[in-house]
């Protein structure tokens, strides 16, 4: 007959073994749900944006949002801003917007709220401003501007969008001004307002603009911001400078059209033997 100590013993023996099992199962429960492709994804997501493969970019930050991980938020929040960016960048603007709405609703800490903010109106602008569908007649932007001399500042982004649409540049300059004389300058703001000076030779201009544009927080434009950087030394024919800026862009886009054309122009300048980087596929862009 067991005696009461041996008893005891094998109970305690029992419970340690069921303690321990359950632990072990906790943990692994923890390490399965823990750790996932989630990074990997996003991380690539973000290399292929940086290179402005935005459809490539789309592709792994929905790859990345669709594994499942306990204490990912901070993950999930960056692919969607990520992602959000990807369909900027791609015209998408209503895809864009709805993020953006998303993620003002949701977040609390980790993003930038002014930064989020503007993005928030410049795709809702976008959105509106560039619809083929819808025109703006003068009827409608004597409308805005009464909108905006009344204290709604926002409608400026929309009065700026609309005249950068129809190319009348001065009349952009004044709204973008007007825009960030309450509102925070964004990336595509700084870009508008350099590129007007660009086009007028105003390079210390242009060189302020661009500077406050790569400061910003949204950096949602800073490839065309560092374009216009590289046009900027190539106006004051310092083709050294701005053939090394360009190489950077071209290096990193490797794709863009724009910056190809740019690369071969200041090739062409600092090595004037040096035969041009591209195919024959790309010769609508040397004409």
């Amino acid at each position: 007959m067991m005696t009461d100590r041996r008893y005891r013993q094998r109970k305690l023996l029992f419970f340690y073994t069921v303690f321990t099992l359950v632990i072990l199962t906790i943990i692994c429960i923890f390490i399965i749900f823990s750790t996932s492709d989630k990074k990997k994804y996003r991380n690539a997501g973000v290399e292929a944006f940086k290179a402005g493969k935005y459809e490539e970019a789309i592709k792994n930050f929905d790859k990345a949002l669709s594994e499942k991980q306990w204490f990912a938020e901070k993950l999930n929040l960056d692919s969607k801003y990520y992602k959000a960016a990807s369909y900027m960048r791609l015209n998408r603007y209503s895809d864009a917007y709805a993020i953006y709405q998303e993620l003002e609703k949701n977040d609390n800490k980790y993003l930038n709220k002014d930064a989020l903010n503007g993005l928030l109106d410049l795709s809702k602008t976008l959105m509106d401003t560039t619809d083929e569908r819808f025109g703006y007649t003068d009827a409608d932007v004597d409308k805005l501007q009464k909108f905006a001399e009344s204290g709604n500042t926002k409608m400026y982004l929309y009065l700026a969008s609309i005249y950068e649409k129809n190319n009348d540049l001065d009349k952009m300059k004044e709204a973008v001004e007007a825009y960030i004389e309450k509102e925070k300058p964004t990336t595509y703001t700084s870009y508008l307002l350099s590129s007007y000076y660009l086009e007028k030779d105003d390079i210390d201009s242009a060189r302020k603009c661009i500077e406050t544009g790569l400061s910003c927080r949204d950096n949602l434009y800073v490839d065309l911001l560092r374009f216009n950087e590289a046009v900027c030394y190539e106006k004051e024919k310092d083709y050294e400078t701005a053939f090394a800026k360009i190489s950077e862009l071209h290096n990193q886009y490797p794709d863009n059209k724009e910056f190809l054309k740019e690369y071969n122009i200041l090739l062409s300048r600092v090595k004037p033997d040096t035969q041009f980087v591209h195919t024959s596929s790309d010769a609508d862009y040397f004409d």
